[in-house]
């Protein structure tokens, strides 16, 4: 992508495949396709066209492909490998909704499929010349007929001393027929939406003051019905994608279950499949891995556009354990070090990142715990007290004087967890900080102070 540096454009790759990937242990073959598709779609409408005869200046001038509206992109993707990981975890209310995606009760494919209602029949000649001239005498005549409401809308011949009456047109008979069919026979359980009671709608012929009704407040009546009457229709779908849920429903067809995932390769050393979790320290094979789980940290905490770390970055300043595939036979030199929790299943599922500080009043080291995550579906399973666990042993192993973290405050649930271990607030101290431009006035003797201490 020329309209971001490359480390975004790397990342934006790394994301595209793993929501291909996580696209593939969908349980519903029709999700699988349906959001395989959404996504190459989505990413294509931000890639730039390729091609020697393409203008690529004219495309990055374009405010819509701006660094800063792709990384909105790039943020809303992350939301929504999230919620297939979630939709694969079993979590009802996701994968109800990728449902009603898939299947156009709702998003875009409703729209779609929507648009095939809207399609007015093929009529004869002579019909086609009686509308016309009807919309003629409406135009010269307005209180014949009011103008500017949607096509798909006609009002019935009117009748002295009676509301006037709109409903959809003759001519829209597939509508008609749906909006019949799901007034009389839609049950409760089916609807996200508010229930179809009427197909028509009467305006009365004054206001509350018993003057003549206004002629725009009837126009827009008019359009806010009609509104609400696509709203609430759900439009059938194609009739192979019905037959398969029908036969899955009566029990014809037989569904075959969740795709069972691959346990992910172990690039260091073989290991056999354990029923129990794993914890180690990180080697540079894991940088993707660790730079996946800051991301998603960033994501719970609402500030994913703050992450500038990328895999070169990590790989610099992160100290590493030996490993036996790049050759390195010590640990390598870096500012902190990441303990990583594998499940059985063989997966990375979370981290904690920590580095070494010092207590001058004990004269002793100690450990400061940076960053502690662990992914959403292994959260419950102790692996979050197991790193604390195995950084308290590290400081043992130190003879080190304490462990220290920070924590938001609005982050009640991980409050309660670290008060469940033991930890305890300091009350009395206050986090200071100076980075970004502060921290260069700071460092070359330019930093505001309102004293001269």
């Amino acid at each position: 992508m020329p309209a971001l540096p490359t480390t975004d454009a790397s990342g934006a790759r790394h994301l595209l495949r793993a929501l291909l990937r996580e696209c593939t242990y969908l349980p519903d073959p029709a999700a699988r396709i349906y959001v395989h598709r959404h996504v190459l779609r989505r990413f294509r409408e931000y890639h730039p066209p390729q091609g020697k005869h393409r203008d690529h200046k004219d495309h990055l001038e374009n405010p819509a492909f701006s660094p800063q509206r792709i990384r909105g992109a790039l943020k809303n993707a992350w939301k929504g490998l999230n919620f297939l990981r979630r939709v694969n975890e079993g979590e009802v209310a996701p994968l109800q909704q990728l449902l009603l995606l898939t299947y156009g009760r709702t998003g875009r494919r409703r729209h779609e499929l929507m648009d095939t209602l809207l399609i007015p029949d093929a009529v004869g000649e002579s019909e086609a010349v009686r509308l016309w001239q009807a919309d003629v005498a409406a135009t010269l005549d307005p209180s014949e007929a009011i103008t500017g409401i949607p096509k798909a809308v006609a009002e019935a011949p009117r009748r002295n001393g009676k509301p006037h009456k709109y409903e959809i047109s003759q001519r829209y008979s597939r509508l008609r027929a749906l909006l019949e069919s799901q007034r009389r026979y839609a049950r409760p359980v089916e609807l996200r939406r508010a229930k179809l009671k009427l197909t028509y709608l009467e305006v009365p012929l004054t206001n509350i003051w018993m003057r003549p009704f206004p002629r725009k407040r009837e126009r827009n009546m008019v359009r806010k019905w009609y509104a609400s009457i696509l709203d609430k229709v759900f439009p059938p779908l194609p009739e192979d994608e019905w037959e398969r849920l029908r036969d899955l429903v009566s029990g014809v067809r037989k569904w075959h279950g969740f795709k069972r995932r691959r346990p992910a390769a172990c690039t260091t050393t073989t290991t056999t499949m354990s029923d129990k979790p794993s914890i180690r320290l990180a080697t540079r094979e894991d940088v993707g891995a660790i730079l996946d789980l800051i991301k998603e940290l960033a994501i719970y905490e609402n500030a994913l556009d703050s992450v500038q770390a990328t895999e070169e970055s990590l790989a610099a300043t992160l100290s590493f354990a030996a490993s036996s595939s790049d050759g390195s036979s010590s640990t390598s030199s870096g500012y902190a070090k990441t303990l990583l929790v594998t499940a059985p299943e063989g997966e990375v599922a979370g981290m904690a990142l920590f580095f070494n500080n010092y207590s001058t009043w004990r004269a002793k080291p100690g450990v400061y715990l940076e960053d502690l995550f662990v992914k959403s579906k292994y959260r419950r399973r102790g692996y979050g007290k197991l790193l604390i666990q195995e950084l308290a042993k590290e400081v043992q192993r130190i003879d080190g004087a304490r462990l220290e973290w920070s924590c938001l405050k609005w982050n009640e649930p991980s409050l309660k967890f670290y008060a469940g271990i033991g930890a305890k607030q300091m009350e009395e101290w206050v986090g200071l900080r100076v980075d970004g431009e502060a921290l260069t006035h700071l460092a070359e003797g330019k930093a505001a102070s309102a004293g001269n201490e």
